[in-house]
């Protein structure tokens, strides 16, 4: 197994150990300090990545924690992007993947890259981006992704307390976010395109058919025409 180094900051090491051994994950070495970015640089993380050659992931929890003080003149955009630049540094000559764990703004915004605390400088340094959100529907979160290199995307999640785990939803994030009425139909009808709204009601039977008739009416299914709705 290729090993990894988690720098924790918010808990404490043996805290950390026991959270380990609850999930039977295997305790990998660790660093017993290790400065943040601009004093330290990023000489701390470089040594232990050439210590341990096969090392494939370095998770950074909290970034907040590793990335000190700004330097007094420069814009905060810039101070974000430089900090962000030492990570990135690390994961380019290394090849290997540098997760920063950082917080998300308590206010909602419709653009979930805005939510990342601080200015776009975070995100403009960083390859990848992800964001979790919790939702309201059926699903535990809701996983925004957005990069240089990837496709925009968002997937449903489900976090399982047994594993300490998020496990990927089937289906796309619509299915899970919405009632289980709609989410039933929205199931059907992608597999049966042109399905009438008796069709629907046909084929689950565990749904009534009143519910499939108003949801299509309202305009709950984009898929179901109005004139299959009144035919």
């Amino acid at each position: 197994m290729a090993c990894r180094l988690r720098l924790s900051a918010e808990r404490r090491e043996q805290a950390w150990r026991d959270y380990l051994k609850r999930f039977s994950r295997p305790v990998q070495p660790n660093l017993t300090e290790c400065p943040p970015f601009p004093p330290g640089r990023h000489r701390a993380i470089a040594a232990w990545l050439d210590r341990n050659p096969d090392a494939r992931m370095v998770v950074i929890d909290v970034f907040a924690k590793m990335r000190g003080q700004a330097p007094q003149g420069v814009s905060a955009y810039d101070a974000d992007y430089v900090s962000v630049g030492y990570a990135k540094r690390l994961a380019d000559h290394y090849g290997i993947a540098v997760v920063l764990v950082h917080h998300v703004r308590k206010a909602a915004s419709e653009d979930f890259l805005t939510e990342v605390s601080g200015t776009n400088g975070i995100a403009g340094a960083a390859d990848v981006t992800l964001v979790l959100k919790r939702a309201r529907g059926q699903a535990d979160g809701i996983l925004h992704v957005t990069g240089r290199d990837v496709d925009e995307s968002e997937c449903a999640l489900q976090f399982q307390p047994a594993s300490g785990a998020w496990h990927l939803l089937d289906g796309p994030v619509s299915d899970h976010t919405v009632g289980d009425t709609r989410a039933a139909i929205l199931r059907h009808v992608r597999v049966n395109p042109g399905a009438k709204p008796k069709d629907i009601a046909d084929a689950l039977p565990q749904v009534a058919a009143d519910n499939v008739r108003r949801t299509c009416a309202r305009g709950g299914v984009p898929a179901v025409r109005l004139s299959h709705y009144l035919a």
